[in-house]
């Protein structure tokens, strides 16, 4: 199933941001328009003593996929810092690691130090142009298994190693590992992000190289019982990048009743997409004051609905993330035409 899906572009520039999303932590870490591989802004990580993007999953799995693309103008000059997918128990305590080593090629370690290499592979990874990362990772009872695909091909295949933590994943580290310091590239670009776990039927397993594309709300659908802070167009208060909490935003009083709803359009995504593992609808949503608070996200299609989880809101702002793998008019993957014409639901449920 398909976890979440990241393409950086709707914080603006506020990395903090991310800490609002499924990111738990994001040291060193600058949004930047320097080299995008997709849309405006993509991650930039910078050297230090375990900083990245550490990426929660809703819950922790025996098994986890994470790909993305990423650039570095340099390989390292040591063989312990620079880390594509530390694997992580719920006490941020690593499992395992997967490292680029100063000649390019790619080695597993396990728990914090990482020495000796548990397996290596060829030289694969070259400096000054994006390619694309993904891993699945299965870690039971302290025994990993992984797979590392670097641009769709298998570079790395190692079942049954000794882990770390012999606890099940809960998150995954992207940048420095913990190991060093010393020989980190100058930065690691990351764009195009996306995390999968092993169950459903849709994304349990590789998807392969994927862009994330973002697009924000272009008009106003038949539904508007959520209101504007400014002007009378409710889908203007949600396509700012970064968001405005404080002066544009919709609300909505629950009032005994519930069901305050409303509905919007998208703006159209590329031409050239021929292929859509999934729509990750983010919406930024939070209460004014104590009480509960709790909302849906759905996404229409003709004349089907498919509505994600209850969100229990907090007074602080933040992300949540709906994926709807599948088109609901017909069950099968999403088309461009039918996300060209899918519009976004809103409602507030307590």
């Amino acid at each position: 199933m398909l976890l979440t899906v990241n393409g950086f572009d709707h914080y603006g520039a506020a990395a903090a941001g991310l800490l609002q999303d499924d990111f738990a932590a994001a040291s060193l870490v600058s949004l930047s328009t320097a080299n995008p591989r997709t849309g405006l802004r993509h991650a930039r990580i910078l050297g230090g003593f375990d900083n990245g993007l550490r990426y929660v999953a809703p819950e922790a799995v025996d098994t986890i996929g994470v790909g993305y693309a990423f650039f570095i103008p340099a390989l390292p000059t040591n063989s312990s810092s620079l880390c594509l997918a530390s694997i992580r128990d719920g006490d941020n305590d690593v499992i395992a690691s997967i490292i680029v080593t100063s000649t390019g090629a790619l080695k597993v370690t396990a728990g914090t130090g990482g020495s000796p290499a548990l397996a290596t592979g060829p030289i694969c990874i070259v400096p000054g142009g994006y390619q694309h990362f993904e891993a699945r990772v299965t870690s039971l009872a302290g025994v990993v298994s992984l797979e590392v695909r670097i641009n769709g091909v298998t570079q790395l295949n190692a079942p049954g190693l000794a882990g770390g933590s012999s606890e099940e994943i809960a998150q995954i580290q992207i940048g420095t590992s913990g190991q060093g310091v010393f020989g980190f590239p100058a930065y690691l670009d990351v764009d195009d992000f996306f995390a999968w776990d092993a169950t459903g039927s849709e994304n349990n397993d590789f998807i392969g190289d994927k862009k994330a594309y973002t697009a924000f709300p272009t008009s106003d659908g038949a539904d508007q019982d959520w209101a504007p802070s400014v002007g009378s167009d409710g889908f203007a208060m949600l396509d700012n990048a970064p968001p405005l909490d404080s002066t544009e935003y919709l609300s909505a009083d629950f009032g005994g009743t519930g069901g305050d709803r409303s509905t919007f359009g998208i703006a159209d995504f590329p031409a050239e997409i021929v292929s859509i593992a999934g729509v990750n609808v983010k919406t930024r949503i939070f209460k004014s004051d104590a009480g509960d608070a709790k909302a849906t996200v759905g996404v229409i299609s003709g004349a089907s609905e498919d509505t994600g989880l209850e969100h229990a809101l907090n007074i602080s702002p933040r992300w949540f993330n709906d994926v709807f793998e599948a088109d609901p008019a017909t069950g099968l993957p999403w088309t461009l035409a039918a996300i060209n014409a899918m519009q976004t639901a809103l409602t507030r449920t307590e």
